[in-house]
């Protein structure tokens, strides 16, 4: 396994993790930081492309309402559709970087921890879930450029990263 599926991997789970474990309280944004700040000096760094996700899926993605307002003109997010219209818009408005494919994995764990947080699915919901239902990296680049992005995750830059993802764990 390359150390981009790796990182992805850890990525995901953890998010996963503890989105389902803190359902209310888990601040993605907060735990997304620190993991940013150190991939982004690997920008620079891109896979060739995004792999393409049907039109169909993308569209359905898409149309999920991401944000409510009621009549007091109060905006709120509807986290579960959010962290499912981020696994498809990043693709389509950013380049396939190191951050933004891992951004994906962040985006993949939370939605899978709130869904399985969700005690009762809608019908909408579980139908909402079979078509986003990503879970691989490779769905979303090449494995050449997999292998081609691994090179650029040194050694320290892997390490610095598991090691904030298990001192994360264990809170």
């Amino acid at each position: 396994m390359e150390k981009l599926e790796i990182l992805f991997n850890n990525v995901l789970n953890t998010s996963y993790k503890l989105r389902k474990a803190h359902p209310t309280k888990f601040d993605g944004l907060g735990f997304w930081q620190p993991i940013k700040k150190i991939l982004e000096p690997l920008d620079l760094y891109t896979a060739s492309k995004w792999k393409t996700i049907s039109k169909s899926k993308t569209r359905k993605i898409m149309l999920l309402p991401e944000y409510t307002i009621d009549g007091y003109e109060t905006k709120t997010i509807n986290e579960q559709n959010h962290f499912a219209i981020q696994q498809v818009r990043i693709p389509i408005k950013d380049k396939p970087n190191i951050k933004k494919i891992i951004q994906i994995a962040l985006n993949i764990g939370q939605y899978k921890g709130s869904i399985a947080h969700t005690k009762t699915h809608t019908k909408k919901h579980s139908n909402t879930y079979t078509y986003v239902n990503f879970i691989k990296l490779d769905e979303f680049i090449l494995h050449k450029d997999i292998v081609k992005l691994s090179t650029y995750l040194t050694n320290d830059i892997m390490a610095n990263i598991n090691d904030y993802l298990q001192m994360k764990n264990k809170k």
